[in-house]
């Protein structure tokens, strides 16, 4: 083999080498990008979850104080919070017949506005 032609078949093999690495780069970066994207959203779940919670437990402390509470919108700013983004828990009181407290619906969204990418709804008696 001439020393020319084993010279080119050494270029070509590095860049074969380069092409696979290259690949496999992107393959790993797609996993990492895809696990980070599960974890954020796992993370929201979680304080979707725990806002729903606070909501109620905001409605049952102003039902003490107030029988005629209804309900509100509570909204939250991510400064306040150090969420990512706002977030709101609409909170509403279901009443009987006799105009007592039947039910306490707590749902809270991340964000607060546009498309919700988390909601979750706890209810209470």
């Amino acid at each position: 083999m001439k020393r020319r032609d084993r010279s080119g078949l050494a270029m070509l093999i590095v860049i074969a080498l380069v092409a696979v690495s290259a690949l496999l780069l992107a393959g790993v970066m797609k996993s990492i990008v895809t696990h980070h994207r599960q974890t954020r959203l796992q993370h929201e779940h979680r304080q979707c979850r725990l806002l729903a919670d606070a909501g109620l437990a905001r409605a049952a402390a102003l039902l003490e104080a107030d029988t005629e509470y209804q309900g509100e919108t509570w909204s939250l700013a991510k400064d306040e919070t150090g969420y990512r983004d706002d977030a709101r828990v609409e909170i509403k009181v279901e009443r009987n017949e006799e105009g007592g407290a039947t039910e306490v619906v707590a749902t809270a969204t991340i964000p607060a506005t546009g498309t919700p990418r988390v909601t979750h709804t706890e209810r209470r008696d």
